[in-house]
Order: structure tokens, then C-alpha cells, then sequence
């Protein structure tokens, strides 16, 4: 009786510990994905703030000029802010 009740709790053990082997494995995995997306929106900010650094740069020309483009381009600079605001937001 005593050996039968051993036997079963190895069992249960045994068991458990693929278990946790799977979900650490499954855990590693998520984790290296997430690690993925926030490096793939890091570079996709840097893009922004170089797109947004051109931007400024065409604003303070046209600045001075009062034409549609000075306002084309403050806008495009306020789009730019919110799409890092977004993308800063899905990083976890």
C-alpha cells in the first residue's frame, strides 16, 4: 500500500515537472517574441523622430515664407508625435 501511494505521487511529480518544462518553454518563447515587437517599434520610432527632425528642419524654412507648406508641415509633426505616442503604447 505504502509503495503504491509512492508510486503514484513519483507519477503526479513527474507529471507536474513537464508541465512546468512546457510552460517555461512556452513563457520563454512569448517572451523572446515580445522582446521582437519592442525592438521592431524602437526602430519604427527612431524612424519617426528622424522623419520628424526633416520635418522641423522644412518648417523653420517656411517659417519665415507664411506659406501652406509652414502649416502642411506643423501638422505633419503633430502626426508624427501621436504615431510615437501610439507606438510607445504597445511596448510592454
Amino acid at each position: 500500500m505504502e509503495m503504491k501511494k509512492c508510486h503514484e505521487c513519483a507519477e503526479v511529480v513527474e507529471k507536474l515537472n513537464k508541465e512546468y518544462e512546457e510552460l517555461h518553454k512556452e513563457k520563454e518563447f512569448y517572451k523572446s517574441k515580445m522582446n521582437m515587437k519592442n525592438e521592431l517599434i524602437k526602430k519604427m520610432i527612431e524612424e519617426e523622430k528622424e522623419i520628424k527632425k526633416i520635418y522641423i528642419k522644412k518648417l523653420n524654412e517656411h517659417m519665415n515664407n507664411n506659406d501652406i507648406n509652414y502649416n502642411k508641415y506643423n501638422y505633419s509633426i503633430k502626426e508624427i508625435n501621436t504615431n510615437i505616442i501610439e507606438l510607445l503604447k504597445q511596448m510592454k
